[in-house]
């Protein structure tokens, strides 16, 4: 998907400022967006961030129709591994449920400092083959050229994910 440095720029503008917003642009924010009133206990830093991944997500997409698929069956059968109504038989280390929220935090504070596109890391610095073959996938899909074509665009960029994706055929 073709998304700009701009737009991405604009789009995390408009996800900061939903945090300046009283209740009631919030809930008008939510009938805009969702086209809907929003749901009874929707409501404080979950109805911050609900709103801004409806954002993001009309701006740069949302999920894989696969994966959409996948849910919505998952939601109407149960899992395959069992009805999702089951209870659950473990219960998660505390280890893991730390890395879990440390994983979160981490990927919500890259989104935030803008070092995400869609649902990809673009701030690196690729410094051996492995990471540059990975950075020149990463501009390949999302400005829709190939390979070839965004190799020589991050080079002229000097390896710069961003600018080879804003700036293709300019150093």
């Amino acid at each position: 998907m073709k998304c700009s440095l701009s737009d991405i720029e604009g789009l995390s503008a408009q996800i900061e400022n939903l945090g300046n917003l009283g209740r009631e642009q919030l809930d008008q924010a939510w009938r805009d967006l969702f086209e809907s009133g929003r749901p009874r206990r929707v409501c404080g830093d979950l109805l911050i961030k609900a709103l801004g991944y409806r954002l993001q997500e009309k701006a740069i997409g949302g999920l894989k129709p696969s994966t959409r698929r996948l849910l919505e069956r998952w939601g109407r059968n149960g899992s395959e591994r069992g009805s999702l109504a089951e209870p659950a038989r473990t219960r998660l280390k505390a280890g893991t449920a730390t890395k879990l929220l440390l994983n979160t935090f981490s990927t919500l504070a890259m989104v935030r400092l803008g070092k995400v596109l869609g649902n990809l890391m673009v701030d690196l610095y690729p410094a051996n083959v492995k990471l540059r073959d990975r950075a020149a996938r990463i501009v390949q899909e999302l400005t829709g050229r190939d390979y070839d074509t965004a190799r020589i665009a991050l080079e002229r960029n000097n390896w710069v994910i961003k600018e080879a994706v804003a700036r293709p055929g300019r150093k």
